[in-house]
């Protein structure tokens, strides 16, 4: 998983590439905690570069939910498809998660 974090007006995006599995935990810790400390009160995830996302993966994307919503941002998820749509639609997250 590699990541790039910007600032984009009245949001953060997070534009994340590769695979978000059980192994990039730590990397996506640390992409939330550097999101947290930026002030723009919503936080995008634009995952549209993501190849692959496995359970841990998709943990990962409550957990930011979860996180926003401890600090007072709210999150988008954007850019799901292929593989990653399929996971997100079976664990019904779309129900769950701003996904457009």
């Amino acid at each position: 998983m590699n990541y790039l974090v910007s600032d984009a007006g009245d949001h953060t995006l997070c534009a994340i590439e590769g695979e978000l599995t059980f192994n990039h935990q730590d990397s996506f810790r640390d992409m939330l905690d550097d999101v947290v400390a930026r002030s723009a009160p919503d936080v995008v995830l634009d995952l549209s570069r993501i190849e692959f996302i496995d359970s841990s993966g998709m943990g990962m994307l409550l957990l930011a939910q979860e996180r926003a919503d401890e600090t007072g941002k709210t999150v988008r998820v954007r850019g799901v498809h292929g593989q990653v749509q399929k996971m997100v639609e079976l664990a019904s997250l779309n129900e769950v998660l701003d996904i457009q």
